[in-house]
């Protein structure tokens, strides 16, 4: 008992050691392909970094049994060792081939051994140089030499696809037979492959159809994938396995390549973008997907671009099959060979990528399933198109049916129609208010021409028409035209050059015709005509054949336009002349007839050319634009500043012509302009009129004030003297300028000039305590500031920006002070701006020798540079100031009258220092103003 225990012991023992170890793969039989996936063991290696030595090293337990005969790991970056025994218990050593039936394997290098002996080593794969395979075969063969006894191998497979290890054993006879079959079954397959390419290219070029061609580059990437899938890229083309041009990259790129051109080809078979145009937006979604995919296969990883590319297929196929399936339903016939078809190569796609994802064994049907998929679907889908053609051809028969339909309906009612026309064409003719003939072309006329027998009965209201038939027609048409005889021989011109020819002779030759002239009327009149010329060309022999001519009065609207015109003109000068002040405009008036009859009279006495004269004809110009422009009557500026350009010229270039007529055509334009504005303001807004006022002469008001300041005062009471110097005080008044009044006309002169410039409105402070001026020293006072006034504005004040970059307000100010002094007023005038640049009027005075010696390091000497006419700091010349003639003028002004104009430093200052503060000190004499207590006014 004792002794069969462990009898029985020994045998469990035995059994299960045997278990442990793999087994043989026995060699007794002539094998035909078989599977031995559950004789083998394997070991994953992540890193891909052990070596045949290391393997071998491991225990036997490290090794993983395999559960069925062809493993499939998916998707992997690890690199796997396959472990397994082949016994030969024959004598002699046997011949043995091992197929991969999956050819996207990169690497295969498979290890024999003979106890611890390396016997062979054999390296191949889709990666591999193709010569190094013993077998010339479109599968990776390993070709062995089994020794008897026992054998041990080891194989590493490695690749960046789904790792697919299907393994079979073939006896080299058995082999060479299935091969030979397979190939015949390969060489149909790719065969109707081609041939239907060729054919549908050919129908391509013969229809010059869109569809077909996308459908032959559908066919021609499908190839290149199955050559890539099947391995006989590598059989047919060696040289490419190192290059990727089929395998590996390629194969992605021949997938999307097929997903491409078939989304393609459905948008063409079914015409989408007419047809369904919101399918159709969504397949061009679908186009620019696998597009973007397409791209992105060049530059990125294998592994993950297989994956993407496996998913956009599927989705691709659904929608093309979704698609077909809908257009079914809709009645579309050819859809149903569409969707057979795609059904068909989805099925053997969905098969393929079932066995490489490892959920099925591999099979024929697998390994297969795909060629012949897309086989019968290249088949399908050249029913399906010549289905498309049928039923083009069908549709349009119908329509053509329905169009004889209507075009017999239109031959039955066409006369009807012809004779309404007609009649509709005869009532336009006779009720139409337009001169409307026709222009008929003939060779034997006179001029070419001949009048057409339809023209229009409102001919006659131009025309004696009916008593000139017998006339060259342009004569009787233009007898009565107020043309010249050479605007009448250039119509006949083009229209002989027109008439009988191309269309383009007459655009050439159109802008010769006059489109509008006056004409002496049959009732004696002058009215203006409009008139129209278009060809009417054959559309047969495309020649003009006649010319269409339309003529219309358009006398009453050219009138109104006049009218028009003319008002809205008059508006502008009113709403110009409404914005300015009664008194400042009339006052304007007055400043502006002085100085235009100042510069007419000058120009009269000097036939010559004088800078002196030119002098004072620019700055009673220059004054009398900037009150204008302060004013902003445009037309009046524009006109000045036109002639103050003239002028500056005239001053800069000596050699310039003094034409004088002209320069006094200038001047009596202006006053025309003046003229109107002045007309309007007292004809048309009633502004001239002195109502409610008492005319008194000045000199009558000066006598009286004379008179009561003779009166001996002492003799008067105090009380009595303070009545006769108020009274006195007050008739003065009467006709004196309150500078507080001078001064606020500047406040808007500034504004305006603020709005022009871009610039924020300085503050304007005004020191006066109470000042009056005669009517010559409130005229110097406006003209001298208002040069002053713009220089700042435009030159000395900076932007607001620039400003708070100094450290400045953005708002400027400026400062007038008045005060007496002695018999003299004083008046002082400053602002915070930019001040003034000695260094440049340094390099000015220099560059012109304007300076002596003795000025050369005198900064007063230097600042007063800015008096030199034709001397200007300014970067730019504006219409607002920059000329360099302004400060100089306005200090010769002061001093005729026998007051001064001076310049003042504010600061301690050299002749490098380009921004000095400076203030400007204007002196009047006690002739030109009057100064009266705060009590008193």
């Amino acid at each position: 008992m004792l002794a069969r225990t462990i009898l029985l012991f020994l045998i469990i023992s035995s059994s299960q050691a045997i278990k442990a170890e793999p087994r043989p793969i026995v060699l007794d039989r002539p094998l035909k392909g078989e599977l031995f996936g559950h004789f083998m063991s394997y070991v994953e290696d992540p890193t891909s970094t052990m070596s045949i030595d290391d393997v071998r090293a491991l225990p036997q337990e490290r090794f993983s049994s395999i559960n069925i005969d062809s493993p499939k790991f998916g998707f992997s970056h690890s690199s796997y060792w396959l472990r397994f025994v082949i016994e030969n218990p024959k004598s002699g050593a046997q011949n043995l081939l091992i197929e991969s039936r999956y050819s996207l394997i990169d690497r295969f290098d498979l290890f024999q051994y003979g106890g611890d002996e390396l016997l062979s080593l054999q390296r191949l794969g889709d990666r591999r140089p193709f010569k190094n395979r013993l077998v010339d075969h479109r599968h990776a063969i390993f070709q062995l030499e089994v020794p008897p006894g026992l054998s041990e191998y080891y194989l590493k497979v490695k690749t960046e696809g789904s790792v697919n290890i299907a393994l079979e054993f073939w006896s080299p006879e058995a082999f060479h037979s299935h091969s030979q079959s397979e190939y015949l079954f390969v060489g149909f397959v790719f065969g109707c492959l081609l041939v239907m390419a060729l054919y549908n290219l050919f129908l391509a070029i013969s229809f010059r159809s869109k569809s077909y061609l996308c459908y032959v580059a559908y066919i021609l990437c499908f190839v290149t994938y199955l050559l890539g899938s099947t391995g006989l890229g590598m059989q047919i083309l060696p040289w490419q396995s190192e290059s990727n041009l089929i395998q590996n990259t390629g194969l992605l790129l021949s997938i999307q390549g097929s997903n491409f051109f078939a989304i393609l080809f459905s948008s063409y078979f079914f015409d989408l973008r007419r047809r369904m145009p919101r399918i159709g937006t969504l397949f061009i979604v679908l186009m620019g997907l696998n597009a973007l995919l397409l791209v992105s296969i060049l530059f990125l990883a294998y592994n993950p671009m297989a994956k993407a590319v496996n998913g956009v297929s599927a989705i691709t196929a659904l929608a093309l099959i979704a698609n077909g399936i809908y257009n079914i339903r809709k009645g579309y016939r050819p859809a149903l060979y569409y969707t057979i078809a795609w059904v068909g190569i989805l099925a053997g796609n969905l098969a393929f990528a079932l066995s490489v994802s490892g959920a099925v064994e591999v099979s024929f049907v697998t390994t297969w399933g795909q060629a012949m998929g897309g086989a019968s679907e290249v088949v399908l889908l050249s029913l399906a198109l010549g289905s498309r053609v049928n039923y083009i051809r069908a549709k349009q028969d119908q329509e053509i049916r329905n169009l004889n339909q209507e075009l017999k309906h239109h031959i039955e009612n066409i006369e009807d129609i012809v004779r309404q026309k007609t009649r509709d064409i005869k009532s336009i003719m006779a009720n139409i208010k337009q001169g409307i003939f026709t222009l008929n072309y003939d060779p034997d006329a006179e001029q070419g021409a001949v009048l057409g027998p339809d023209y229009s009965n409102h001919l006659r209201d131009f025309v004696d028409i009916d008593s000139r038939l017998d006339l060259p027609v342009l004569e009787a048409i233009f007898a009565d035209a107020l043309l010249s005889s050479d605007q009448k021989n250039q119509i006949a011109e083009t229209l002989m050059a027109s008439l009988g020819e191309d269309e383009l002779n007459f655009e050439a030759n159109q802008s010769l015709l006059p489109h509008e002239f006056e004409l002496k009327a049959n009732d004696g009149s002058i009215k203006q005509i409009e008139i129209d010329w278009s060809p009417v060309v054959n559309e047969q022999s495309g020649l003009i054949e006649k010319v269409l001519v339309s003529m219309r009065d358009v006398s009453s609207i050219r009138a109104l336009q006049r009218q028009a015109e003319q008002q809205r003109e008059e508006m502008d000068y009113i709403a110009e002349i409404l914005n300015v002040d009664v008194v400042k405009f009339n006052k304007l008036m007055e400043t502006a007839y002085r100085y235009l009859d100042e510069n007419l009279i000058l120009l009269e006495r000097n036939p010559e050319k004088s800078k002196d004269v030119l002098r004072i004809l620019y700055i009673n110009i220059h004054t009398l634009k900037g009150i204008a422009r302060s004013y902003r009557l445009l037309k009046i500026t524009d006109k000045l500043h036109e002639i103050e350009k003239n002028y500056a010229r005239l001053q800069q270039n000596s050699d310039a012509a003094w034409e004088r007529d002209l320069l006094v055509a200038d001047l009596q334009s202006a006053r025309a302009l003046f003229d109107r504005y002045n007309q309007i303001n007292i004809e048309k807004l009633n502004r001239g009129n002195m109502r409610n006022r008492i005319m008194l002469e000045k000199s009558f008001l000066d006598q009286k004030i004379s008179h009561l300041r003779s009166i001996e005062r002492l003799a008067l009471s105090e009380q009595d003297q303070t009545i006769l110097k108020e009274t006195s005080e007050a008739l003065e008044r009467l006709y004196l300028h309150s500078s507080d009044r001078i001064f606020e006309d500047f406040e808007t002169v500034i504004g305006t000039l603020a709005r022009d410039l871009g610039k924020e409105t300085p503050e304007l402070e005004i020191i006066n305590p109470g000042f009056y001026l005669t009517d010559e020293g409130a005229d110097l006072l406006h003209n001298v500031f208002t040069h002053v006034i713009r220089n700042t504005m435009d030159h000395g004040l900076e932007h607001g920006d620039e400003r708070i970059k100094k450290g400045k307000l953005p708002t400027g100010r400026i400062r007038v002070e008045m005060r007496a002094k002695d018999r003299f007023l004083e008046i002082l005038y400053e602002d915070d701006g930019r001040g003034l640049n000695l260094a440049k009027l340094y390099a000015i005075g220099q560059r012109k020798s304007l300076l002596s010696d003795d000025h050369r390091s005198d900064v007063y000497g230097i600042a007063n540079l800015i008096f030199y006419d034709g001397l200007s700091t300014a970067e730019r010349v504006s219409d607002i100031s920059g000329r360099g003639v302004g400060m100089g003028a306005i200090k010769r002004f002061v001093e005729q009258i026998g007051g001064q104009f001076e310049l003042i430093l504010k600061e301690e200052a050299t002749v490098t220092d380009e921004a000095v503060a400076f203030a400007i000190v204007m002196t009047l004499p006690d002739k030109l103003w009057r100064f009266y207590s705060l009590a008193a006014a």
